[in-house]
């Protein structure tokens, strides 16, 4: 199944084609590839297309290419990456250098140089990683038993600071913080640094990063949380992603431990009615059908949902208040694009000054199912809105009931609304979008596995990102979905077993 690729996704099978090498190089050309292999006869006319545009540093026509004595294997994706011996660049005992190859699961061509500088029978080795132009992407001591390269980069260094507890287990995360790197710099989550703009191999790139720090005075960094991105998914048939079990029973937000529990916000009508207490509300799989069938007839959601959902790049539009204390004031924002097909940036706003944003409608070009930054990144933190004391908890229980996170994609409107407030709130706090990601695709690879899907069928494309996300958020969101233009016909997506199941919960 075909998915779109993040900039998370793009890096890793750069860094994975960059670390998967044998330095056996006395491995000849497998059987399977033969001279006529597609893999092979691409590279080649890669390399020759290098040839016509000779680069400053390196010129490829000045190259003695190796052909007879290739090496393909497979990175952690599944796919092919050739390894081309460069004959005079060769140094035996002193220096080795080859050409990587790639084509990504976008039929896009990868590829970057190595350079090892010692002998490739010694234990370690120095090795290099080059652009096409001869910019050095990293370098460090490569290890020739592990096959891992510890990196000892000149690029701009983001320094993390250690932690003072003996167990990294006790930290707990006091705060984030979005920060900003220098001038003309870009944040690169591979290497955790702001680098060079051609060193990050990709369409779209952020100046900004996340902090995350720890009560010990720790802190971790990470990508810029504040953007939507469908997850690339592996092929059903691949090797499953490490890392990430499964979420326990009675667990919300991919195995964030649940709180108290509570009752609905509402009461009945009294003298003295009962404090709203926002956190504390539930949101029933009927009350979310009738929420995504009042947002998805106005006419200005159709409206967008007609005008974005067969554009090639992500465009979306927020929802808000114009008036937090009326959940009758119901508008919208003007549809926007960052220009890129993978994702969209977003920054809701809850004040006077900037809007009271209450959701975001955006398309998923590639047609998958809702990911889990559709569900995160839409939503205010709620512990924050508690604690804000120019926000009501009127006006946070308002919000808490109309929240919706609206995903349009393949003919089907998305909806997203918030099921149980408490729990929502702690996989908003505790949200780690790598991790996220692989735990998605190890659910959504468990459930297309177990079935001989259709990619041609838009349901059966679907589903394994419907039960991915049901399985990390099943006790948090209430996820709906309908056929655009079909009013009131939305059905509650809940995850039987291990299987989906549709239905209209207020018949």
């Amino acid at each position: 199944m075909k998915r779109k690729t993040s900039i998370i996704y793009v890096l890793k099978v750069f860094f994975l084609l960059t670390l998967a090498i044998s330095c056996q190089k006395e491995i000849l050309l497998p059987e399977k590839f033969s001279s006529e292999n597609q893999l092979i006869t691409k590279a080649k006319s890669f390399v020759e297309q290098q040839k016509q545009n000779p680069s400053t540093k390196i010129d490829f026509t000045k190259l003695d290419f190796d052909w007879k004595r290739i090496s393909v294997t497979q990175n952690k994706r599944g796919n092919d990456v050739l390894f081309v011996p460069i004959a005079n660049r060769m140094k035996i005992g002193k220096e080795y250098w080859e050409l990587a190859y790639l084509i990504d699961r976008r039929n896009r061509e990868i590829s970057s140089f190595k350079q090892f500088l010692g002998s490739l029978n010694d234990p370690t080795l120095k090795l290099n990683v080059l652009t096409l132009d001869g910019s050095t992407i990293e370098s460090g001591v490569y290890d020739n038993d592990a096959g891992t390269l510890k990196t000892n980069t000149t690029l701009i260094q983001i320094k993390k600071r250690a932690g003072t507890k003996s167990n990294i287990a006790e930290r707990v995360l006091v705060t984030t913080q979005r920060l900003s790197c220098p001038t003309n710099l870009y944040f690169n989550p591979s290497l955790n640094i702001c680098d060079q703009r051609q060193n990050i191999l990709d369409d779209w790139a952020s100046q900004y990063f996340m902090m995350y720090i720890y009560d010990d005075g720790s802190y971790e960094l990470g990508p810029d949380s504040r953007e939507l991105e469908e997850v690339e998914v592996n092929p059903p048939t691949g090797p499953s992603n490490p890392g990430g079990g499964q979420t326990p029973p009675g667990n919300g937000g991919g195995g964030v431990p649940v709180g108290p529990g509570g009752g609905n916000s509402g009461g009945n009508p009294g003298s003295n009615p009962p404090p709203i207490i926002p956190l504390s509300i539930r949101k029933t799989p009927c009350e979310a059908v009738n929420l995504a069938n009042k947002i998805n007839r106005i006419a200005r959601v159709k409206r967008i949902a007609d005008s974005i959902q067969n554009r090639t790049d992500e465009h979306g539009a927020y929802i808000r208040f114009s008036n937090q204390d009326s959940t009758n004031s119901i508008t919208f924002g003007n549809i926007y694009s960052n220009g890129t097909h993978s994702k969209i940036k977003i920054d809701p706003q809850f004040s006077a000054n900037n809007g009271y944003d209450i959701g975001f409608i955006h398309n998923h070009p590639e047609k998958s199912g809702p990911s889990p930054t559709d569900v995160i990144v839409a939503l205010h933190n709620l512990t924050q809105m508690d604690n804000n004391a120019t926000i009501s908890k009127q006006q946070m229980a308002n919000y808490i009931d109309n929240f919706a996170s609206i995903v349009v994609s393949g003919g089907y409107i998305y909806t997203i609304t918030i099921k149980n407030a408490r729990y929502i709130s702690y996989a908003k706090d505790g949200f780690n979008k790598e991790k996220m990601n692989t735990l998605y695709n190890k659910y959504y690879k468990e459930y297309a596995r177990s079935r001989n899907l259709d990619d041609t069928d838009i349901d059966q494309y679907q589903a394994p990102g419907e039960y991915a996300l049901l399985r990390l958020f099943g006790e948090d969101i209430n996820l709906s979905k309908q056929k655009i233009g079909v009013d009131n016909s939305n059905m509650i997506l809940t995850r039987a077993g291990n299987s989906i199941a549709k239905s209209n919960p207020c018949n």
